[in-house]
């Protein structure tokens, strides 16, 4: 049988964190075989995380240094 694992991204929405971690519990008690790893900052992490970490199998914090939208691709290479 194939393990089944989704990534979710933290980032954006107006309710975030907490829409997600809730989200990811509703799924998680309908499809238990499922696993969650979420990214997202270390201050997303901070909120509400102990709530929800029976959860989520993994937590995989990202850096802080996020290009802005109207960034080129190339800004990218010089950070």
């Amino acid at each position: 049988m194939t393990k089944v694992v989704i990534g979710v991204d933290l980032y954006g929405g107006d309710f975030t964190p907490f829409a997600v971690y809730e989200a990811v519990k509703i799924a998680k008690e309908r499809f238990s075989d499922v696993s969650f790893k979420l990214f997202g900052p270390l201050e997303y992490k901070e909120k509400n995380y102990e709530e929800y970490k029976d959860y989520i199998e993994e937590f995989l914090i990202t850096e802080d240094n996020i290009l802005p939208n109207d960034d080129p691709l190339t800004a990218a290479l010089r950070k």
